[in-house]
């Protein structure tokens, strides 16, 4: 026999225990490679026929007979996936075992390329990123120990409250060192990123991190320029509180200062007393010093 034959096909349902007669008493041949269209009003009991030929039903009674080997497809008119099934669960659904056994073995086959496809990709980036990282760490160790610098002095400006990111940029800018992210990192690691004060600094190009530090943290290689207008007709204490408000002396260091000329010009130079003692550090010295501040002279 080819193809499917149906003969004398009920099916009913109950329904609020009530009986609904579906399908009484159908009988069909349905011929093998051949497109058969079933036609009816809804609710006749189509889609019924249907399912009991494909087995997803059982008939009440009848028979539905197929042909040897045969082999069945079912389109559902509504998407039936099953969501506590996995993808490859739903797609494989209905196949023959030996059909989900190969397509398992296709799966896994797929899985070890993609597997070694990956294993490749991950060791050729990180190779990439060692590759990467290793030169920028012998340009940054060669900036360090200052390797590849020449020799020259350059002026550096430091501005008031400058930060350690500041600082490495003016370096760089000057050509002291070439890369201002590993100086950066260098003082923060060592703690060194504090203590960099404003200021004028002369600096040598070839030399490294530790020495520029410090160089740049001792403050008596700082270089201050500071621009004073003194009007006419100052006098002396007047000149000297204006030093000392711009922080470039104290009026004693000035007072200090021109009372030395005076004794070493009236005096023919400097004076030592018999006894060994230097004229300035006697009390006769400090006596006209205080004099002066007293008097606030304006010319001695």
């Amino acid at each position: 026999m080819a193809g499917i034959e149906i003969v004398d096909l009920k099916k009913s349902y109950w329904v609020e225990k009530k009986e609904l007669p579906v399908l009484t008493g159908i009988n069909l041949t349905v011929p093998e490679r051949q497109i058969t269209v079933i036609l009816g009003r809804s609710g006749c009991g189509k889609t019924t026929l249907l399912r009991l030929a494909g087995g997803l039903e059982r008939p009440d009674c009848g028979k539905i007979l197929c042909g040897d080997g045969h082999r069945m497809a079912f389109v559902f008119q509504e998407p039936r996936l099953m969501p506590w099934l996995t993808v490859e669960r739903n797609i494989s659904f209905g196949l023959r075992k030996q059909e989900k056994k190969e397509m398992k073995a296709r799966e896994k086959v797929k899985g070890r390329n993609n597997r070694g496809l990956f294993r490749c990709v991950w060791i050729s980036m990180i190779l990439l990123v060692s590759i990467a990282l290793a030169r920028h760490l012998m340009v940054g160790v060669d900036d360090l120990l200052a390797v590849s610098r020449s020799s020259g002095s350059v002026q550096v400006e430091l501005e008031e409250n400058c930060s350690v990111g500041d600082v490495a940029d003016a370096l760089k800018e000057q050509g002291v060192i070439s890369n201002s992210f590993f100086f950066t990192m260098y003082c923060l690691v060592t703690g060194a990123d504090d203590g960099f004060g404003q200021g004028s600094f002369t600096l040598d190009t070839n030399l490294d991190y530790e020495a520029i530090i410090n160089y740049l943290q001792t403050t008596g290689n700082r270089q201050d320029v500071v621009t004073i207008t003194f009007p006419e007709g100052l006098s002396l204490l007047e000149v000297a509180q204006k030093l000392e408000e711009n922080e470039v002396c104290t009026v004693e260091e000035v007072l200090e200062e021109v009372l030395r000329d005076e004794i070493y010009y009236r005096h023919g130079g400097g004076m030592t007393l018999s006894g060994g003692e230097p004229f300035f550090q006697t009390e006769f010295a400090a006596a006209l010093l205080a004099e002066a501040k007293e008097q606030c002279l304006s010319t001695w």
